[in-house]
């Protein structure tokens, strides 16, 4: 998790290279439905701002990317890759099973309100998003992130800003999209 991480998320806004910034929170978790389980990775996100880069809005094929009002179940959104293991659909119920950082384990049930198809089936089978406050205040903690996204004014600098921002900094890492995650460039 990352010290101090509104600050540096601030710090990053402010930058004239940068035109668009977001924090998430990120964790392992076990996703089950009454059907079938699966290992993957909840992105807790603030939905108005992930959709400018991941476009997942656009690749939605069933359901809505989060409503604006929250209901009493949390919401999530998944591929259709995993609704199709799991055999569940829009308006269905699911829990994430994913441990705290004592150690203690921490069971969500959410509801799905959207499914996704990015083409990039390891990428589909692996991600669900939820809002971001949402993970925040099952940790009891609000401000807590792990990860920072950002847009640049010029995306092919990304590389050279990702090694200059680890130079000043030695306590976070900053790594280039296209080796974190190079099946996103097929998106």
């Amino acid at each position: 998790f990352l010290e101090n991480g509104p600050e540096l998320v601030q710090s990053l806004d402010t930058m004239n290279s940068t035109t668009l910034v977001s924090s998430r929170l990120a964790v392992n978790a076990m996703v089950q439905s009454s059907r079938n389980g699966g290992g993957v990775r909840v992105v807790g996100i603030d939905p108005s701002l992930d959709a400018s880069f991941t476009k997942l809005d656009t690749k939605l094929i069933d359901g809505v990317f989060f409503n604006e009002k929250r209901g009493r179940k949390i919401e999530i959104v998944i591929s259709e890759k995993l609704s199709e293991h799991l055999k569940v659909g829009v308006r269905k119920s699911l829990n994430l099973k994913f441990s705290d950082m004592d150690g203690e384990f921490i069971d969500l049930g959410c509801r799905v309100v959207g499914i996704y198809k990015t083409g990039n089936p390891q990428y589909d089978m692996l991600n669900v998003f939820v809002k971001k406050d949402v993970l925040q205040n099952t940790f009891n903690k609000p401000e807590l992130i792990n990860e920072i996204v950002l847009k640049l004014e010029h995306s092919e600098q990304a590389k050279q800003f990702a090694d200059d921002f680890n130079i000043g900094h030695k306590n976070v890492s900053a790594k280039y999209w296209g080796d974190v995650a190079p099946e996103l460039k097929l998106l």
